[in-house]
């Protein structure tokens, strides 16, 4: 026969008193009105005295070894038993409780929670408990060692205390909950609202279209901006008359158009943060108007302002970038302008509108100084360009070290243009160190692994990996020549170029915190993900190129050489539903991917993240990071 001493019992009871959660509820909290805790003040008294000893000197063990089980089990019956313990929490929540609380709250509370066992029903109700307490307790159970073996009280110090504490760490699994159940939408919000596009433009370049989590964030900037406008207005007609106005309808348009004005210039340095325009409304007489000078200057500035927006449909920017880029800086310019002259005549600075304009000026001439500090910080660098083939070229930039993964920068080839030495474009960046072969040049040996598949498949490694002296220190572009300045790029050893940056692509954070990283390329969109490999212990790298990029691959070997983990493709196309659902089965509780390549690849890697985190919702999530060919 096993006896458990009193110690035994004070610390199960000590940490039923401290332990967060009950065990007789379940649920999420604060879902559908469910708390483990209510009411507060009756769990407030239970934890004021749940860590006392009670005078249960010997308990039996109906075994041979002490479980936890066992002991809180035994400790539950000398609970429901010792009225002593009952009594002392009766008379705190008859003390504590504010009269609201329903007594029908108190009894479930009595039966679930009192004892520490759902299955064991203290021996008398919490009113049996309350008519047996023939006179109020005045002995207050204070310290470790107190044996509570008479109707004690507790100070309200110490009820306020343990009540509080359930009812602040109770918000914070509110929290918890609501927070896990926006994960569960998480899938859902990267899906595009049209099918697959998203990065890949509609038929006929109309556009690109959003996400769902894009969407809902554009539906509630228009919903604020409409709110803004239609509400809130207030005439003196028709129980006035206005001096200003003969009839409550132009007062109220009067109205407002000053509002639509001042909202449009509160957006304006938002709007120029994010690189984009609103049109701006304006409503008044136009015959009377239309010759005073601020008029022209706000149809000016209106006028730039449509121009802006015109203009930056997306086959313009494809066909016609530097149009399009010219006539968005001039046209926000001479925007600018005729803001300013449009609140300086018509208002001489008397109302405040200017601010708007300081405040956008600002945003507009501390992103132009930054940049240009920028290149400044890298100087003009001395770049050696190859021909490796397939219309691609390798472009060494020394002493740059640029390491961090998700990082672009915009460089600038000055000499290959000198009409337009300000143009430039961005591209990802690849250490040099990566593309360096640490033991050896022989590449005899580095034939086609099992991991490269496709069909034809020649991906001998020999072919342009060590024909030429790279150095050590610096970061690698991989260019693709297109219809712009790179068109002129040629094997040369010595190009000026101009490096701004490096900008972050997209916040890796979460990314890097998972269990496993999956990098998919398409083409020479692999050079976006080379950094990722330093960065995480359980990668694994998919490629795809066309045969003819098979030149790409070759001059990657020495870095992929070093990848335990790789399925390269050449002349073949990646299934990415397959790849993507075969990884989320292994077990990984989190799967970050990382895409980078054309834009239908990536329409195709967003909407199958979506579809199986949606199917795997509960067992296995995604971190999703695109990075796009497209504007």
């Amino acid at each position: 026969m096993k006896i458990f001493s009193v110690e035994l019992l004070l610390f199960v009871s000590s940490a039923a008193a401290t332990g967060p959660v009950p065990v007789t509820r379940s649920g999420l909290a604060g879902i559908n009105g469910f708390t483990f805790y209510d009411p507060f003040c009756a769990h407030g008294c239970f934890r004021s005295f749940a860590g006392f000893t009670l005078p249960c000197s010997a308990i039996v063990s109906p075994g041979g070894h002490t479980t936890a089980d066992t002991t809180a089990h035994n400790l539950a019956e000398c609970r429901a038993t010792n009225i002593p313990y009952l009594s002392s929490i009766a008379w705190c929540i008859h003390l504590y409780c504010p009269e609201d609380v329903r007594a029908s709250t108190i009894e479930r509370f009595w039966e679930t929670e009192i004892t520490g066992d759902i299955n064991i029903i203290p021996v008398w109700s919490y009113g049996e408990t309350i008519a047996n307490i023939t006179q109020p307790p005045t002995k207050v159970a204070k310290g470790k060692d107190t044996v509570l073996n008479m109707t004690m009280i507790t100070t309200y110090d110490d009820w306020e205390a343990a009540q509080v504490t359930l009812r602040y760490f109770f918000r914070e699994t509110i929290l918890e909950s609501y927070y896990g159940m926006l994960r569960r939408i998480k899938p859902w919000l990267s899906r595009s609202i049209a099918g697959s596009y998203h990065d890949q433009p509609l038929p006929l370049l109309l556009g690109n279209v959003p996400t769902v989590g894009q969407s809902l964030y554009i539906a509630v900037v228009i919903i604020l901006n409409i709110v803004f406008l239609a509400i809130g207005y207030k005439t003196s007609w028709p129980n006035q008359p206005n001096q200003w106005y003969v009839n409550r309808y132009q007062e109220l348009m009067a109205y407002f158009m000053w509002r639509t004005g001042v909202l449009a210039f509160c957006n304006m340095p938002v709007l120029f943060l994010f690189s984009t325009l609103v049109l701006y409304n304006n409503t008044g007489s136009y015959s009377t108007s239309l010759t005073t000078q601020w008029w022209i200057w706000g149809c000016v500035a209106t006028v730039a302002a449509v121009i802006i927006v015109l203009t930056s449909v997306l086959i313009l920017r494809q066909r016609a970038y530097e149009l399009f880029l010219v006539t968005h800086i001039v046209m926000a310019v001479i925007c600018v302008v005729g803001c300013w002259y449009h609140v300086y005549i018509g208002y001489e600075n008397t109302f405040g509108y200017e601010t708007w304009l300081y405040a956008t000026i600002a945003v507009w001439f501390f992103d132009r100084t930054a940049r240009v500090l920028r290149i400044l910080k890298t100087g003009f660098r001395r770049s050696k360009v190859t021909d490796i083939g397939s219309n691609i070229v390798r472009v060494d930039i020394p002493s740059v070290r640029w390491t961090v993964p998700s990082r672009c920068a915009f460089v600038y080839f000055p000499t290959l243009s000198p009409l337009r030495p300000w143009e430039n474009h961005p591209f990802s960046l690849v250490p040099t160190t990566m593309l360096t072969r640490n033991k050896y040049n022989d590449q005899s040996d580095l034939q086609t692994s099992d991991e490269t598949k496709g069909h034809p498949v020649t991906a001998s490694s020999k072919a342009a990996v060590n024909s030429k002296t790279y150095t050590n220190s610096g970061v690698t572009l991989f260019i693709r020549k297109s219809a712009g300045i790179t068109r002129f790029l040629a094997t040369q050893e010595d190009l000026i170029t101009m490096l701004e940056g490096p900008y972050p692509t997209n916040p890796t954070r979460s990314i890097l915190q998972s269990d496993r990283l999956l990098l998919i390329g398409g083409g020479i969109g692999i050079t976006g993900l080379l950094p990722f490999l330093w960065c995480h212990r359980n990668v694994k790298l998919f490629h795809s190129v066309k045969t003819a990029d098979q030149c790409l691959v070759d001059s990657l070997r020495p870095c992929l050489d070093e990848l335990n983990e790789k399925e390269i493709f050449i002349g073949c196309r990646l299934d990415i539903n397959s790849l993507l659902r075969d990884e989320a089965n292994v077990g990984w509780s989190k799967i970050a991917v990382v895409v980078c390549g054309p834009a239908g690849m990536c329409d195709d890697v967003r909407a199958a993240v979506s579809r199986i985190g949606i199917e795997k919702a509960g067992v296995c999530s995604f971190e999703l990071e695109v990075d796009a060919f497209a504007w």
